[in-house]
């Protein structure tokens, strides 16, 4: 059962019904009211590192809803002694998931679907257990379905500028919808930072 529950749920992802799961953790002795402004550490990256034009904009477009978002709480970005640097790693995992699926041909009469029949008496809306009837006859064939997708983790870290110290984390984790990867992105990054700062 959960093969076919785990193939449903990739169907439905591919075909762009998916959400990135987000989940957070954070420092419980940070004081999140002194954070007002923040940077970009440049050990940031996405993928292997390797020059990608696709994945570069990708990545200006995560910093980008990063900053927008940020802006909105009153954090703003800033070079120069920042309170906040903001770490960010993400990698994708190709995958393949294959199910197979039965299918029954019928053929027979009309009534092999009537479960129930009426009587010749007059019982109102009572139905009897069926008399027997002719179902026909079917054959059973067999179809192995393989289904490609792409399962992405992206990792966000503030650091407190001064301690280094690690003060809020989140994951965004899911598979990837081919179609709309930057709108995939941009609302998994907008329910992140929503958690942001955290709620004592």
């Amino acid at each position: 059962m959960t093969k076919y529950i785990l193939t449903a749920l990739i169907t439905l992802s591919l075909a762009g019904c998916n959400a990135l799961a987000v989940s957070t953790n954070h420092d419980p002795y940070a004081k999140f009211s002194d954070y007002k402004s923040f940077d970009w550490m440049k050990e940031s990256k996405l993928g292997d590192g390797k020059p990608n034009p696709k994945r570069d904009l990708l990545v200006r477009q995560l910093q980008f809803v990063l900053e927008r978002e940020l802006k909105a709480k009153g954090v703003q970005k800033q070079t120069k002694s920042p309170d906040i640097l903001i770490g960010y790693y993400g990698h994708k995992e190709d995958r393949s998931n294959s199910i197979e699926t039965e299918r029954a041909n019928y053929w027979g009469t009309r009534d092999r679907y009537d479960y129930y029949q009426r009587t010749g008496q007059d019982l109102g809306s009572r139905y009897v257990p069926p008399k027997p009837v002719d179902r026909g006859g079917y054959t059973r064939t067999y179809e192995t379905q393989t289904i490609e997708y792409s399962l992405g983790t992206l990792i966000i870290d503030f650091f407190d500028a001064k301690s280094k110290q690690i003060i809020w984390s989140a994951t965004l984790q899911g598979i990837l919808d081919k179609q709309d990867l930057p709108k995939q992105l941009e609302q998994g990054l907008v329910d992140a930072i929503k958690k942001f700062p955290p709620k004592k």
